[in-house]
């Protein structure tokens, strides 16, 4: 795959996904989309393009402190992963944030919260996929 630019992955995007809204993101080769529909098959249509890099399907936003992170974390987990399915929790800092802690350090923290809330879900050691 060849390196495009900006420019070229956006329109690679709107190919892919014609009714998306592409804008930059503040942060040097990223660019956010938005559409209406299912994020993980807008996702999928994109990255299918073989134009662009990586594609993440965005599933919450909140603001960058340790408590909405924690929050969005394990609703988000309790709602998609399943009893038999393994998870991993990551954390990617850019800019500015709203807290000091190692990534490290947060992964642990939350990624414990989340693992309490799969055993109370589904009443069974979680799995998880480092």
């Amino acid at each position: 795959m060849r390196f495009q630019g900006r420019r070229g992955c956006r329109r690679a995007i709107k190919r892919a996904a014609a009714e998306a809204w592409v804008h930059a993101a503040g942060f040097r080769g990223i660019l956010w989309v938005e559409a209406p529909g299912d994020p993980y098959a807008l996702a999928a249509r994109v990255a299918s393009s073989g134009s662009v890099g990586r594609v993440v399907a965005v599933l919450a936003e909140v603001p960058s402190a340790v408590e909405p992170v924690r929050e969005a974390a394990v609703r988000l987990a309790s709602d998609h992963v399943g009893a038999e399915e393994r998870f991993c929790f990551r954390i990617h800092k850019r800019g500015k944030l709203g807290f000091q802690e190692p990534a490290s350090t947060l992964e642990r923290e939350i990624g414990g919260a989340i693992w309490k809330a799969l055993e109370q879900r589904h009443r069974t050691q979680p799995r998880v996929d480092l």
